[in-house]
């Protein structure tokens, strides 16, 4: 295993983000954009039934339509009449699960209308919320967001040499008591998450639980690690680059947390998955019905 800022390397040599920036960056612009139209709604630039608005409702509404592409591509893996491929009609589907509903937004000018229009509208805010859920939850149980699917045995194999690699660090020494902790954290942890008797509800609050201990034991470790080499650095004529090697056993040392963490939530989020697969298709057809009743009153009535 090798550990890059960020990333994961398994064994096989696929890699996975421990934490995503292009994600916080992609949420904020989203987040700018929403309060952008909200702040200008009594200024009505937009107007529905013409113009930029009538264009952006079409728009929106086609968007929603492409996003049935991504299901079918998927039952048929091996087919040659959809130009993109799994992966790449996925890519897309996050894309324009975004992108619709902003456009949809926009085009009602963040206000309720009709009733049919207000149904339409409540049925895709639901729908853009559980696909955010749902990608949140499909990035825990994936290698990265586009990824395949995490195994269990792959992430204890990479655990079990990534414990090797620090127990044998030569470049910074790795006290006892930094070791015993990681070890301590695990023999606490995992029992937790693979009671068999829980409750989901139960299983939701012991992996908050998890994460909360998780982000506080590598914060712990860090400053532990750096106060152990504080005279060593000094002492050494290198003090530069021993800084950048504690740095890289700072980053293991947080990859070893983080793939405990992901070996104790597995089991909760593959279970959270097919919950949220269950309910996620019926809210998207309510949404495409409410949708063309919606498209059929405003030109017909």
């Amino acid at each position: 295993m090798t550990a890059q800022k960020n990333w994961i390397t398994l064994v096989d040599g696929s890699r996975y983000r421990t934490s995503s920036i292009p994600t916080v960056l992609s949420a904020l612009l989203i987040s700018l954009i929403l309060a952008f139209g909200w702040s200008i709604r009594d200024e009505y630039f937009i107007n529905a039934e013409h113009g930029l608005g009538y264009a952006l409702g079409i728009v929106g509404g086609l968007m929603m339509l492409v996003l049935l592409i991504y299901p079918l591509r998927k039952r048929l893996p091996r087919s040659n009449w959809f130009v993109l491929t799994v992966p790449g009609w996925f890519r897309l589907h996050m894309l324009l699960g975004l992108l619709g509903p902003l456009a949809i937004l926009y085009h009602s000018n963040f206000s309720f209308g009709s009733t049919n229009s207000n149904i339409a509208l409540v049925c895709m805010l639901l729908m853009a919320t559980s696909g955010i859920v749902g990608r949140y939850i499909y990035s825990r149980i994936h290698a990265g967001l586009y990824g395949r699917k995490l195994q269990m045995a792959e992430m204890i194999a990479d655990k079990q040499q990534l414990t090797d690699t620090l127990t044998n660090q030569q470049s910074v020494e790795v006290s006892e008591a930094v070791l015993k902790q990681l070890l301590d954290f695990e023999a606490s942890v995992l029992p937790q998450a693979n009671k068999a008797n829980q409750s989901l509800a139960k299983r939701a609050i012991t992996a908050f639980k998890i994460a909360l201990q998780t982000r506080q034991l590598a914060r712990q470790l860090r400053l532990q690690l750096r106060a152990e080499q504080l005279n060593l650095e000094f002492r050494s004529p290198r003090g530069s680059e021993q800084r950048l090697l504690l740095l890289k056993v700072q980053r293991q040392v947080v990859d070893y947390l983080s793939l405990v963490r992901r070996i104790a939530e597995l089991d909760f989020f593959e279970r959270l998955f097919s919950l949220w697969h269950m309910l996620h298709m019926p809210i998207f057809f309510m949404l495409i019905i409410a949708g063309f009743v919606h498209v059929y009153a405003v030109h017909a009535y």
